[in-house]
């Protein structure tokens, strides 16, 4: 039974390391996305008027997440 415990174990990490390229890639791309909804809010509170001027960074459709 131990070693099923094991064997179980060892496939959960193995799973883990296999999308953590994917899951880099969204981080990266979520980092982004926050840089540049932060520099229009910097923008809009200096200057309210500006506010129409830009335009918030939206995301593509939902996707899945990798590890899903």
């Amino acid at each position: 039974m131990t070693h099923l415990h094991a064997y179980k174990f060892q496939k959960v990490i193995k799973d883990l390391f296999t999308c953590a390229d994917d899951l880099q890639l969204q981080l990266a791309a979520t980092r982004k996305q926050c840089e540049q909804i932060s520099e229009v809010m910097i923008a809009i509170r200096q200057n309210r008027m500006t506010a129409k001027n830009h335009v918030l960074p939206f995301s593509q459709p939902k996707d899945q997440a990798a590890n899903d």
